[in-house]
């Protein structure tokens, strides 16, 4: 408990709040530049909210908690990959059922959403690689299909999310 206090009290010491200050305003810009992709990728509102909510989760892990697994690079591409997959294969599961049994279109986006997560967390822990933010993505694709921008842009801000935690890795605390 007391190891706990102390690296608390230097988180918030005057070292410590100069670096999370940096921190802080690196996340910002870098959110900034997320928010503008996405709006510019003329996604859905839901498309937008849950892509911008899932990559404002990941800037958090990576900034506030660089040192968790979480925060691992492999752990970010893997997560964000098996969601964009794994979510692009249940959406077409979801459309085929839905138009075989449109009477029961809710129930069916309902089981097959909820299993979608279910594989996305399973996959994401053989594979070792869990990055919990990434899971979210897929519940979005099951929901409703992408553009192949809206995509890119996902990718590309990951691609540069990975990027910032490699190059600043030993200022990150």
């Amino acid at each position: 408990m007391e190891a706990v206090e102390n690296s608390m009290r230097d988180l918030y010491s005057f070292r410590g709040r100069h670096h999370l200050l940096g921190q802080v305003t690196l996340a910002t810009l870098y959110l900034w530049l997320v928010l503008f992709l996405l709006d510019e990728a003329s996604l859905t509102q839901l498309a937008w909210a849950a892509g911008a909510g899932s990559l404002a989760s990941s800037t958090y892990i990576v900034f506030a908690n660089p040192r968790s697994l979480s925060a691992r690079p492999m752990n970010i591409f893997g997560g964000y990959l098996l969601a964009l997959i794994i979510g692009m294969f249940f959406h077409q599961i979801n459309v085929m059922f839905s138009l075989a049994m449109p009477d029961q279109a809710s129930f069916v986006f309902e089981c097959v959403t909820a299993f979608s997560i279910g594989i996305t967390m399973l996959t994401m822990l053989f594979f070792h690689c869990g990055h919990p933010p990434a899971a979210g993505l897929t519940v979005v694709l099951v929901i409703e299909r992408m553009s192949p921008s809206s995509v890119a842009v996902i990718v590309f801000a990951v691609a540069v999310l990975i990027f910032l935690r490699l190059w600043f890795k030993d200022y990150l605390t």
